[in-house]
């Protein structure tokens, strides 16, 4: 009986290159997995998400002229959209609602928020679930 050996092959090489390459790519698929975990768990995100709100209550887009201002809700009225919005904690996050129906999240993973200031002037002052601490004051 005659062997059929491929030429240029031994036998067993295929059986080796393919754990080879199966290693290899549950090593890539791993390294993937950990770069979008990172990402996820950054401590930077905390800061751009405050500043992000920041840009957002600031904007021209809005032009919001300070209402009212508690410690745990802030209300705007929006010249440019001639409405009326607000902040506040809801859970875990900080969200702007406007009068019915609907919200946007604009901080998550919030603990704590404090919101102080007088007719032109709002500081935000927010505590994530990781510890880290931001404020800013805010003209209007």
């Amino acid at each position: 009986m005659k062997k059929h050996i491929v030429k240029g092959y031994k036998n067993g090489f295929i059986l080796v290159e393919g754990i080879i390459g199966t290693i290899i790519s549950f090593e890539a698929i791993l390294i993937v997995f950990l770069i979008f975990s990172s990402f996820k768990n950054s401590p930077n995100n905390n800061m751009i998400s405050f500043y992000r709100y920041l840009n957002l209550i600031e904007s021209d887009h809005f032009n919001f002229k300070l209402k009212s201002i508690h410690e745990n809700n802030v209300q705007f009225f929006s010249e440019k959209e001639n409405k009326l919005y607000r902040l506040e904690k809801y859970k875990n996050m900080i969200r702007l609602t406007g009068e019915s129906l609907g919200h946007v999240p604009l901080i998550l993973n919030v603990k704590d928020v404090k919101w102080s200031g007088s007719s032109q002037n709002c500081r935000t002052k927010v505590v994530f679930e990781n510890g880290q601490k931001y404020s800013a004051n805010s003209r209007f």
